[in-house]
């Protein structure tokens, strides 16, 4: 099993590696040029010391030649290339302070210079090994002083810390002068390792905060490919709660979605168990006083800390000691949600929420906007191209896709040994036509409207009411037999007869009724257009039996079922039956011995 430290680099790390030695050796050169040229006009370099200087120079930049070289060439040896160029610059340094003073030499600066850089751009491990290769290239150049310095007498010496010198006049032997340059030497590794140890500190403080900005856009790019995955915007809700649980650690989170005068109902949630989930279906959140009025006001994430008031819906989601962080979900200026996150708490430690939390929720809430709006447009638009514009029940295009769904889930179900029918009320309002001549086509919109509202309210919400035509409506009743499929057209004839129907100026548009006819699927009637076809027969047998009546087949209902009573309005035949599907008509209507009637 590898462990962490010998994992090998990846291709990136080699290359931030690679670019970095790229630009530190270029540095190196430059300095060094820059250097020699400035001491040539003062410094002889045909005398000895001067011409050793020069040399190790030239040869330090003969090998960072060769390192630059090779870098373009061989990128990925580049951490053994750094470790070399380590080698050489405490070899050169130590050459260069050894000829020229030693630890009072003005070349000491570069030794400070190296070891900030290397520190700084590789991190303090790297740092510290250069800070131990200059030690030993420290010690090194006093040893060589201290053979030297009993060959005479001093009579003045120097001690320098840093860019500060202090003079020692009258010493009386060497050996007082070697002592101080061993003090000298000594400070100058001290502050040298404190150098680079302060630069190190201050670099990991960086790189930490560097680590964990890249951390936080990480996660941000993991949660904005989850929220692009799906346009459904239920999906979108989920996955936004789920994210800020499963990625950023906190507790709990609900996505509040506006639902018009009814406030802020949840819409997706995360960390709950499955009972919470079901109080949390109840809860609607008000935008009033407090913390969820000022987030919405500002615009921004507003902390609820675990002594400020909350509302009392938030108090029943939530843990009540805990804190809490409202964040807006605004697109181009509009409110479209909020994201409230309970924060997370360890044993012993109280709950709490940094700076840096509230502005990575910021950000999320931007990209969560992003996706909410768009899956907000798809919404939209998905409706429109299955929505009627008139009166604002599914089109024919949503009935052909729908009624061919529910007959292939009875065919499944059929082969499995638990058959449930599926049946379809076609109905046409009757002679509509003089409705629209007596009051105007804009009465007859009108009523088309009307009586789409009222389709509505009489059926079950599993119940897909569709506009076929004109005046010709289609119903699909999943799950429901031909007989509970008759007495619901016979509950929604009686509730169209019975209703007062008006043009938006009042007028009154006289007795509206319905003509219905009715089909369900069976072995006899395997296909969409055989069921559409039968519905469709069976309203013609309506229409030529005088109108607002509801047929099966070729007989007219009360005659085959024997069903005199009306359906008492409330009252749903099916709490006990199977489910089904509708269709409708025209303004007239050609029966099947080619006779036309009126509508």
């Amino acid at each position: 099993m590898s462990s962490t430290s010998s994992r090998r680099p990846s291709v990136e790390e080699v290359g931030a590696v690679a670019g970095r030695l790229r630009s530190m050796t270029v540095a190196r050169i430059v300095l060094v040029l820059g250097t020699m040229a400035a001491l040539t006009p003062v410094v002889d370099y045909t005398e000895q010391t001067a011409s050793v200087l020069a040399v190790s120079s030239a040869v330090y930049l003969g090998v960072n030649g060769a390192i630059l070289v090779l870098l373009r060439f061989a990128g990925g040896l580049s951490r053994v290339l750094l470790n070399v160029s380590l080698l050489v610059d405490a070899a050169w340094i130590t050459v260069m302070l050894n000829f020229s003073g030693g630890s009072t030499s003005p070349l000491v600066i570069v030794l400070y210079l190296q070891s900030v850089a290397v520190t700084a751009l590789f991190g303090w491990r790297t740092g510290m090994k250069l800070v131990l290769l200059h030690t030993l290239g420290l010690l090194a150049v006093a040893y060589n002083q201290s053979m030297t310095v009993t060959q005479g007498l001093e009579t003045q010496t120097e001690l320098q810390i840093g860019f500060f010198s202090f003079q020692f006049q009258g010493t009386e032997s060497g050996l007082a002068v070697l002592d101080i340059q061993r003090v000298q030497a000594l400070l100058t590794i001290v502050s040298v390792w404190l150098v680079a140890g302060a630069t190190a500190y201050f670099a990991s403080i960086n790189e930490r905060e560097l680590r964990r900005s890249n951390q936080e856009l990480a996660v941000l790019r993991e949660l904005n490919t989850q929220l692009e995955r799906s346009l459904d915007l239920a999906d979108v809700c989920q996955a936004i709660a789920q994210g800020v649980v499963d990625d950023l650690g906190y507790r709990r989170g609900i996505v509040w979605m506006a639902q018009g005068s009814a406030g802020l109902a949840p819409a997706g949630a995360a960390g709950f168990e499955p009972d919470e989930l079901e109080l949390l279906s109840t809860l609607r959140l008000q935008a009033g006083p407090g913390p969820v009025g000022e987030a919405i006001e500002q615009r921004q994430p507003v902390l609820v800390p675990r002594d400020r008031g909350r509302p009392a819906t938030l108090a029943d989601a939530f843990a009540i000691d805990a804190p809490l962080v409202v964040v807006p979900l605004t697109s181009e200026g509009r409110v479209l949600g909020l994201l409230t996150v309970e924060v997370d708490h360890q044993a012993g430690r109280a709950p709490r929420i940094k700076g840096r939390d509230l502005r990575i929720l910021g950000t999320l809430a931007t990209e969560a906007s992003l996706a909410l709006d768009n899956a907000r447009l798809h919404a939209e638009l998905r409706d429109l191209s299955v929505t009627d514009a008139l009166t604002g029940v599914y089109n024919h295009r949503h009935f052909q896709q729908r009624l061919q769904e529910e007959l292939d889930r009875t065919v499944r179900r059929a082969a499995g040994g638990n058959p449930k029918p599926v049946s379809l009320i076609l109905m046409d309002l009757d002679l509509f036509k003089k409705v629209n001549d007596r009051f105007g086509h804009q009465a007859g919109d009108e009523l088309l409207k009307s009586l789409a509202r009222l389709t509505g309210r009489v059926l079950r919400s599993s119940d897909v009411v569709c506009r076929y035509g004109g005046e010709e409506f289609v119903v699909i009743l999943p799950e429901t037999g031909i007989e509970a499929a008759t007495q619901v057209a016979e509950r929604l004839r009686e509730a169209i007869e019975r209703s007062n129907f008006t043009a938006s100026d009042g007028r009154f548009l006289g007795q509206v009724t319905a003509s219905f006819g009715v089909a369900t699927y069976d072995e006899g009637l395997p296909s969409r257009s055989d069921l559409i076809r039968e519905s469709d027969a069976s309203l013609y047998v309506a229409k030529n039996a005088g109108r607002n009546v509801v047929a099966v087949g070729d007989q007219i209902v009360p005659t085959r079922f024997g069903i005199g009573r009306r359906v008492q309005p409330g009252h749903d035949p099916r709490e006990e039956a199977t489910a089904g599907i509708g269709a409708g008509g025209s303004s007239q209507r050609t029966g099947q011995d080619g006779q036309t009637i009126d509508a």
